[in-house]
């Protein structure tokens, strides 16, 4: 339990550092970007971004995705994926139900966070962040 909580506020501290890394003198009609990153921390690999910035790159292949699989009589199963500027990739997938309603509440303008245990670029969720915000620009075509 005390690993989790440190997990939580690790994860909302890089997003604050994020945040006010990018935040022009006044808040009022905020805009800001959430690039994607990943960090080390604690022997596991996070990632953060937003759908938006991933999709407004200015290269053509940063991406993140996440979702749902269900089968009948099967657990449900979720995904996150992201392919980074620099060309390398990160995956998490879980079953568990907490992590899968993160993802559910996923909208096309989300900042988004997930952890993958144990390190390296891909294996199973530990913690899975969705934010929505007004700061965030739309997506463009």
């Amino acid at each position: 339990m005390k690993t989790r909580k440190l997990s939580f506020v690790f994860t909302l501290a890089a997003v604050a550092v994020a945040w006010f890394s990018m935040v022009p003198s006044a808040m009022a009609g905020a805009k800001y970007t959430y690039p994607l990153l990943t960090q080390q921390f604690n022997g596991n690999t996070y990632v953060y971004g937003s759908f938006t910035d991933a999709r407004n790159s200015p290269d053509t292949f940063s991406f993140i995705a996440c979702g749902i699989t269900a089968y009948p009589g099967q657990p449900v199963s979720g995904e996150c994926n992201v392919y980074m500027p620099n060309q390398s990739w990160y995956y998490c997938g879980t079953t568990d139900p907490g992590l899968i309603q993160a993802i559910i509440a996923m909208k096309a303008d989300s900042i988004i966070s997930f952890e993958i245990l144990g390190g390296g670029t891909s294996g199973v969720c530990g913690e899975i962040t969705s934010i929505t915000t007004s700061y965030i620009a739309p997506k463009t075509p």
